[in-house]
């Protein structure tokens, strides 16, 4: 009976809050959801590597807090999971707490530093040779685009002359690759000696978008490591000012008998030296170590011819896509010992390969990239009236509610004291009646009140440092209004239009009030202290004073 009772009244309340306040209850949701889609990917993230990796040893007391001391203000936002280098550090035996969390990598730096708009055309394997003709690529016979048929110069062309083309070259074979949104070598289809025009036809209908290219031949010490694969170099590089810089090299090869050579498609990683000789051992995706490739290769045996070329040719076509801040790059070595790109990748790009096999991912840059990436970092959400965002502990009020009457900012959220009303956070709210600050603010931003043409009272009972740019212009029904001790400055416009204001006490405190503060404001009179910055303004701009 009781809990009908509560329901009854929970719908009646929700009823009546969704007729009043459709828009603030949306923006309100909208906002919480925003916030929390970071941490359901992050959490979804880590629930797969833990799946993947199984159970590993856990960090000591004394790990654990180096582990807070270097990655310092970042361990404040809870974004650091010291799981990642739990893993990291028992899979290979060499702890670090300098391990990233590829939560951090994808959903923090990589979103900092890529331009997502660009995305999807520019990385069409359709595209890539002409977008990219620094670098030399495999030799593309069919492109296939949104279901047309195009020869290699884009002259149209028919399906069947498309299949005839192709079966004119399966000797030394061809593959036929989806052109776009593919990874792990998800949908590539190899055809050679023995494939029939139906096999043919049957391989190009798998996407609308495919590019068909010749099979390469690789340098015999890419096919020592396994020969039925082509063997590619993973490069992960960053731009740092204006420069591409290679984070990591691996070699990722395939297993036996296996065409493809993808981390998650079963194969090994090993580490590249900048010598181009090969690490010791190698890596799993589970994170399992081999000092010997299934195949009987051995890793501290190999190497990756012209290392060197490889490097200079990543570095140049990372600049020729300069809005993607961050870039995995695939390189194969052909039979003349020459760099071809084979695909490049942007935007979750497995690090796992790269910290199992050469340690933390950002080395001596990894200060810089994270201090890059958090400048700007804020957890947000919002309540009924407003939003707030959270940053180094500290709360600022933003996109407010048009609809509410009556305004508290409070003092804290949560632990977070609020300290800052931001720009445009209320403008045009034309409901707001009356304003009640509990919080010390360091200042009202600007064009924060903008227009509030209903807002007749504000109660300050905490300071507040600086009243920004026309944070009260136009508040038209505004009468009086009492600035507490420990208010520092009135900037330009503060309070323009204000029409119907009269008195405004100004505290000692105040040493800066820029010029037209009141302009338009006919009938302002300031109560302030004798002698102070106050009253000197008064008397230069010719306005109403009271001692």
């Amino acid at each position: 009976m009781k809990n009908s009772v509560k329901d009854k009244i929970f719908r009646y309340m929700f009823d009546t809050l969704w007729k009043n306040r459709r828009e603030d209850i949306e923006r309100a949701v909208s906002a919480i959801k925003s916030g929390e889609k970071r941490s359901v990917k992050s959490d979804a993230l880590k629930k797969w590597f833990i799946e993947m990796t199984g159970q590993t040893k856990e960090l000591t007391a004394e790990q654990l807090d180096e582990l807070k001391s270097v990655w310092g203000d970042i361990w404040d936002t809870g974004l650091v999971d010291p799981l990642w280098v739990q893993v990291y550090s028992d899979k290979t035996g060499i702890y670090s707490p300098e391990y990233v969390g590829s939560d951090i990598h994808y959903y923090n730096v990589e979103w900092s530093r890529i331009d997502y708009d660009y995305l999807r055309a520019f990385l069409d394997k359709n595209y890539m040779d002409v977008v990219l003709p620094c670098v030399k690529h495999p030799v593309t016979l069919i492109r296939k685009i949104h279901g047309q048929y195009l020869d290699v110069d884009f002259n149209p062309m028919s399906k069947p002359q498309a299949i005839d083309k192709l079966y004119e070259n399966l000797d030394p074979g061809i593959v036929v690759k989806i052109s776009r949104s593919s990874s792990g070598g998800k949908g590539v289809r190899f055809l050679g000696k023995g494939s029939t025009k139906e096999d043919i036809s049957e391989a190009l209908d798998v996407d609308p978008d495919v590019a068909v290219q010749l099979v390469m031949r690789q340098h015999p010490e890419m096919a020592k490591m396994n020969a039925s694969s082509v063997n590619t170099i993973r490069i992960i590089c960053i731009i740092l000012d204006g420069e591409s810089i290679p984070l990591s090299a691996v070699v990722r090869i395939g297993n036996s008998g296996s065409r493809v050579d993808n981390f998650s498609s079963g194969g090994v990683g090993c580490g590249v030296k900048p010598d181009g000789r090969l690490n010791d051992c190698g890596y799993t995706q589970k994170g399992e170590r081999y000092d010997v490739h299934p195949n009987g290769f051995v890793f501290s045996e190999g190497f990756v011819p012209n290392f060197d070329k490889v490097l200079e040719a990543v570095k140049r076509c990372h600049m020729c896509v300069p809005m993607f801040g961050v870039a995995s790059w695939d390189i194969a070595i052909d039979e003349d010992g020459e760099p071809v790109l084979i695909e490049y990748n942007v935007g979750g790009a497995g690090i796992d390969i790269h910290q199992y096999n050469n340690g933390p991912l950002y080395g001596k840059y990894r200060e810089r990239i994270i201090s890059d990436a958090f400048k700007n970092y804020a957890e947000r959400s919002a309540t009924l009236d407003f939003n707030y965002s959270i940053a180094h502990g500290e709360v600022t009020v933003y996109n407010g509610s048009r609809a509410v009457h009556d305004l508290i900012i409070p003092c804290s959220i949560g632990e977070n004291p609020v300290c800052t009303i931001g720009d445009n956070a209320f403008k045009n709210s034309s409901e707001l009646e009356s304003v009640t600050v509990e919080a010390a603010l360091n200042e009202i931003g600007y064009l924060a009140f903008y227009n509030c043409s209903r807002l007749k009272n504000i109660e300050f009972k905490k300071p507040v440092g600086t009243i920004s740019r026309s944070a009260f212009n136009r508040c038209t029904a505004l009468e009086s209004i009492a600035l507490p001790h420990g208010c520092k400055k009135i900037c330009t416009y503060a309070f323009r239009t204000c029409k119907s204001l009269r008195k405004i006490v100004i505290p000692s405190s105040v040493d800066i009030i820029e010029p037209d503060a009141f302009l338009e404001s006919p009938n302002v009179v300031i109560y302030c202290k004798k002698d102070s910055a106050a009253e000197r303004y008064a008397i230069e701009n010719g306005l109403k004073y009271k001692n």
